[in-house]
């Protein structure tokens, strides 16, 4: 008890000699300009004030450059403290946003001719909303069963979704979000939460040779998801994989494979030497039910998947449809009838687990 009563007053002591308030990150992300290949430039500002005192603020300014296709390049202008002089020009330009393309300091300069942005570049900004639920992200009307995260500066990705969030500015599958984590001091006050938090490295009391962490600021922190918008355009009819497998079976220039095993019939069906459809068809008893799954392969890599069950005597009908990015990216495309999509517990991603077991025992029937 004593040795808890000498932290506490070591704690209320380090808050009396720094004045302190609350803890905070502050971390703002401004379209500044665009280019019409989907590169979006953003002036950066910061404050990290991890224990809320007056004396140690740290405001850092600077540019950042992305783009759809995972490109980064974030670079600190000027840095400031709390000890500094706030009237100084170069920081009252930043600070009033007044720093622009058509003045540019040195970093803007630099980046600007190295990604092709003039003193006239305009900031260009799409009409769509990305919105990130807890297991689903939606754009365009369309949902996929997957909750993006988001980066924001250092990289640093996003953890603890809180609430749903909508993006506040979107260019070419760049998506822009405003985050809010609130506390009272001491959790005196109610909590606002707002989308994502973010798991910046938190400084920590040292008192007796032990570590302390100290409470969680609070956090204003802009992030982005940058994405590939094509899983949302809503035309799914080219990724039906039935249709492909039908037409493959017609084909006269197609190589086809049938055989049983283990009472699974399998038909591949072979385009040429880079796309491959695996159809596997048996009877779950546990289920009185036909069951259906559906592999299209393309230069070695599951692209898409389909499955289904079928009551035998047709009283009921499940199925969904899978587009795999990369390989290990999974996107529900859509589900029709009743089944395990509706279990809360359900991850999309148990495909992958389904198609690495048939490929095992293929692999084992060729031998």
């Amino acid at each position: 008890m004593k040795y808890i009563f000498t932290l506490l007053v070591y704690i209320s002591s380090l808050s009396c000699a720094f004045a302190t308030g609350f803890p905070e990150i502050k971390i703002k992300l401004i379209p500044m300009a665009v280019n019409e290949n989907g590169t979006v430039l953003f002036a950066t500002k910061s404050l990290k004030n991890p224990i809320g005192s007056n004396s140690i603020y740290r405001y850092d300014f600077g540019w950042l450059v992305v783009n759809s296709d995972g490109a980064w390049d974030e670079r600190e202008a000027f840095r400031s403290s709390q000890s500094d002089k706030k009237d100084g020009p170069l920081y009252k330009q930043y600070d009033d946003g007044k720093i622009n393309l058509k003045q540019p300091d040195d970093v803007l300069k630099i980046m600007m001719k190295r990604y092709d942005f003039k003193s006239d570049s305009k900031l260009k900004k799409e009409g769509w909303v990305l919105a990130i639920k807890p297991h689903q992200t939606c754009f365009k009307g369309k949902c996929i069963e997957r909750s993006l995260k988001q980066k924001t500066l250092e990289e640093v990705s996003s953890t603890l979704l809180h609430t749903p969030i909508r993006s506040s500015f979107y260019y070419k599958g760049v998506a822009l979000f405003n985050n809010i984590y609130e506390t009272g001091r001491f959790d005196e006050v109610e909590k606002k939460e707002q989308g994502s938090s973010f798991d910046f490295e938190q400084e920590q009391i040292v008192f007796d040779g032990e570590k302390y962490p100290r409470r969680h600021p609070h956090s204003y922190i802009d992030g982005l998801v940058l994405f590939n918008p094509d899983p949302f355009d809503g035309n799914t009819s080219s990724t039906d994989i039935r249709a492909h497998f039908e037409e493959c079976k017609k084909s006269s220039s197609t190589n086809k494979t049938h055989f049983t095993s283990n009472g699974n019939n399998w038909t591949i069906c072979e385009n040429d030497t880079k796309t491959r459809t695996i159809k596997i068809t048996y009877t779950r008893k546990d289920k009185d039910a036909e069951y259906t799954e559906l592999y299209l392969i393309q230069n070695a890599v599951l692209t898409y998947a389909f499955e289904q069950e079928v009551g035998i005597k047709n009283e009921w009908i499940w199925n969904a449809k899978y587009r795999i990015t990369d390989g290990k990216y999974i996107d529900l495309l859509s589900s029709l009838g009743h089944g395990k999509t509706e279990d809360d517990n359900w991850d999309p991603a148990s495909i992958l687990g389904m198609y690495k077991k048939r490929m095992l025992e293929l692999k084992k029937i060729k031998k």
